[in-house]
């Protein structure tokens, strides 16, 4: 037993736990943080049609980070109940076979979509005005899709292992060349918004580079083999099923986000759009702070699960929920008392910027109970169970947003939008916390067996 699975087999729950989160938060963290400079340096640089452009392109970005997930979430599941399990075999050959299937899969959607590029981004709401940023973004982000997917998913495959913090390092390397370019680009250059794309690709070029660096030289668990790389069909079943909900979580978010962009044109036009583009950045970045526990939860409990250490698995996730609802609620908090410095950095728009300060406090009235939400669907994810973990993937942007957005957008117009999210958060948490209750009794029953035998 080497020193990474002593450490989710017999560490103590909470520094464990920890050790696996704050890192991944921090490097979640960094790496929405360099989304919002990239929003800052467009609304100072270009204006407010340059971030409504950015809103527009982001659902696509969704997209290419989902398939970065599918395979990621979903081959770390394996791997970690694997390595769990003390199957090494089954852990090295679902490492190559994920590789293999990313790119075929992220260069399909490159080429797809730099030949429908305007097509799509009408698609996701652009407006006549809209489209030559949203385009001339999206043009040079689609060059990097292989990478930004190969990013993600390394990062998923390197945290089932324990080795956390080289993927806060890979978060950390992205984000802050990506800071480091943006003014350059943007402003010294006169690229403007493509500026921002480029910047954006050079960071995860360089962020993959490290990735791969990390693979060859023997410090991962996990080892490059060629002969491993020809996808195993089983195996990518196992991955498909339960990467899943992850890749229609955020596939879903970019559904979500084009009907809402085409619904806020009706309704509020271009500002609107702007301002939902700020209020996703935003969610975003609060998020990730909560999403971190999930990450750090996934090996320790998927580990835990494989090896029937059920009471580590309990403790693991009562724990995540505890640090996700506290998290949510600090930065509640925060936000709701700085909500117009907080809009205010993006823009000097005045107009912008009072719409954003409404529509961002009645958003983000839920999010003390986000995390409930997202340790859930993990939970599913973590312990192998794909038909819960798709259906809590569903159900708040989907089951839910898209017929409550239509809803109460059509009786109480723009206000009525933003408050189809909050709507969203409560049922999807009230049946995302029974789903869990009822897995636990289960957990419970494990309980018993285990110690009847």
């Amino acid at each position: 037993m080497n020193k990474r699975t002593e450490m989710l087999e017999i560490g103590n729950i909470v520094p464990t736990l920890l050790k696996l989160s704050v890192p991944a938060m921090i490097g979640m963290l960094v790496g929405a943080a360099y989304n919002i400079v990239d929003t800052i340096f467009i609304g100072r640089g270009v204006g407010s049609l340059g971030i409504a452009g950015l809103g527009v392109a982001f659902p696509v970005q969704s997209i290419i980070m989902s398939i970065g997930l599918l395979f990621g979430l979903g081959g770390a599941s394996v791997i970690s109940r694997a390595l769990g399990a003390k199957d090494h075999e089954k852990a090295q050959n679902t490492f190559g076979s994920i590789i293999s299937m990313l790119l075929i899969t992220s260069v399909t959607l490159m080429i797809f979509g730099e030949v429908f590029l305007d097509d799509i981004m009408r698609i996701f709401g652009a407006t006549d005005t809209i489209l030559p940023f949203a385009s001339e973004y999206m043009r040079v982000i689609l060059v990097g899709t292989p990478v930004q997917a190969f990013i993600m998913c390394m990062n998923n495959v390197i945290r089932s292992e324990g080795n956390a913090k080289v993927a806060m390092n890979s978060m950390l390397i992205s984000a802050l060349i990506n800071i480091a370019l943006d003014p350059i680009f943007i402003f010294a250059l006169n690229m403007g918004i493509r500026g921002a794309a480029v910047a954006t690709v050079i960071a995860q070029v360089v962020t993959a580079l490290y990735q791969i660096y990390y693979f060859m030289t023997g410090k991962s668990i996990l080892k490059v083999s060629l002969k491993r790389f020809k996808p195993k069909g089983q195996l990518i079943r196992e991955v498909f099923a339960l990467g899943s909900p992850s890749f229609v979580r955020n596939a879903s978010l970019s559904v979500l986000t084009a009907i809402i962009n085409n619904l806020l044109a009706t309704h509020g036009g271009d500002l609107s759009i702007a301002v939902y583009g700020i209020i996703t950045k935003l969610m975003t970045f609060s998020t990730m702070s909560i999403a971190g526990f999930a990450q750090g939860m996934l090996p320790l409990l998927g580990y835990n699960y494989g090896a029937k250490l059920v009471d580590r698995a309990k403790k693991t996730v009562s724990y995540s929920v505890l640090f996700s609802v506290l998290s949510g609620t600090f930065l509640f908090i925060i936000v709701m008392i700085w909500t117009a410095p907080v809009i205010g950095i993006f823009t000097t728009d005045r107009q912008l910027i009072e719409q954003g300060i409404e529509a961002t406090r009645i958003v983000f009235l839920t999010l003390p109970v986000i995390g409930i939400q997202i340790i859930g669907a993990g939970f599913f994810q973590a312990i192998g169970k794909a038909l819960p973990a798709m259906f809590l993937s569903l159900s708040r942007q989907i089951l839910f947003l898209i017929p409550l957005v239509y809803l109460l957008s059509s009786l109480f117009g723009l206000t009525g939008i933003w408050y189809a999210f909050v709507t969203a958060d409560v049922i999807s948490t009230g049946v995302t916390a029974w789903l869990m209750i009822r897995e636990y009794r289960h957990f419970n029953r494990l309980t018993a067996e285990r110690q009847g035998g």
